[in-house]
């Protein structure tokens, strides 16, 4: 498993505050020398009793080893490149300058609503992922259920409690005639 894989599976296993710096694992800096990571901010998220809570969410990888992290009220874009059933290459870009191979996902508190991620999809064939949500009160990240993206759409996602963070991994194309791929689970 390379640096990236583990920092990758450290991140998707719900490790929020950072572990101790091995020979085998490369820190921060080394990552963010590699990989365009957002810089530290403050998400303001209105709680379920109505109070207005401002939680710190430190730097991060924007996208590591195919694992994409959005945080509450961004709008980002990862461009990539398709490859068979599978997305390669995945990575942040600051604007979309390859419209037919890059992905906006954005996430939003909407009021009366709840939690909406929006992913729009700009390729031709149907995108599913998996996603573990974080949300506010609690310190790890659980596993949700989604369902695909169609070609050349968008999706909407939901969840009434206030989100912190959603991390996507295993993007892929899926086949549209398969129902069991197409099914939200």
């Amino acid at each position: 498993m390379t640096r990236y894989r583990l920092i990758a599976a450290a991140l998707f296993v719900l490790v929020i505050v950072p572990s101790p710096v091995t020979a085998n694992h490369p820190t921060l800096e080394e990552a963010c020398a590699d990989v365009t990571c957002r810089p530290p901010a403050d998400v303001r998220l209105k709680s379920d009793n109505g109070e207005i809570i401002e939680v710190s969410v430190a730097t991060r990888p924007y996208v590591i080893h195919g694992l994409i992290s959005i945080i509450a009220g961004e709008t980002i874009h990862i461009e990539a490149v398709p490859q068979g059933s599978t997305l390669t290459d995945l990575r942040y870009v600051p604007a979309v300058e390859n419209p037919d191979r890059t992905m906006t996902l954005k996430l939003e508190q909407v009021a009366e609503v709840g939690m909406i991620l929006t992913v729009t999809n700009p390729f031709s064939k149907p995108l599913k992922y998996r996603a573990g949500i974080h949300r506010l009160g609690y310190d790890k990240f659980h596993q949700t259920s989604i369902c695909p993206v169609p070609q050349g759409l968008k999706s909407y996602e939901h969840w009434p409690e206030p989100l912190i963070q959603i991390l996507l991994v295993d993007v892929r194309f899926i086949d549209e005639n398969d129902q069991d791929e197409m099914a939200c689970n």
